[in-house]
């Protein structure tokens, strides 16, 4: 037979006694690495795997495409597999994941299967709407002000 009683703080299942301890300290929710840094400035975040074939693929193309235009912008790469509790805080559930945020807000994300050239176009032409320091196509830094 089956007794179920509450009464205040204890309760009570079949013939033992549960008491919760009103002491604990709740836990501290662990601090996410995607959080980080993302308050001022552009930062382009990738969630990656080690396993993730793709990832290490596009991972170093993107970085050589986008640090040598904007050097300015900040990279992070989290990985799902040391940090599994991270990626499902930001709804990451299939790799790979490539985020761009503006002082703390997302403005890009491309999930999985994408082209890379027109994701580099799409970062350019967000960077340049931001008024982002970067450098123009000559290779010049641009400085802000046009000559005429």
């Amino acid at each position: 037979m089956f007794l179920m009683k509450i009464a205040y703080d204890n309760i009570q299942f079949g013939n033992q006694r549960y008491r919760p301890n009103m002491n604990q300290k709740k836990r501290q929710k662990p601090v996410c690495a995607a959080e980080l840094d993302l308050a001022q400035g552009a930062v382009l975040v990738m969630f990656g795997s080690k396993t993730c074939g793709v990832c290490k693929v596009i991972w170093p193309q993107l970085l050589a495409a986008l640090k040598s235009r904007w050097p300015e912008l900040q990279f992070r790469y989290i990985d799902c597999e040391n940090d599994p509790q991270c990626c499902a805080q930001n709804s990451v559930f299939s790799l790979p994941v490539i985020r761009l945020y503006f002082d703390g807000r997302q403005y890009l994300e491309r999930i999985q299967v994408f082209s890379l050239g027109p994701f580099v176009d799409e970062v350019d032409r967000l960077c340049e709407q931001y008024d982002w320091p970067g450098i123009d196509s000559s290779g010049i830094e641009s400085s802000g002000t046009d000559q005429q």
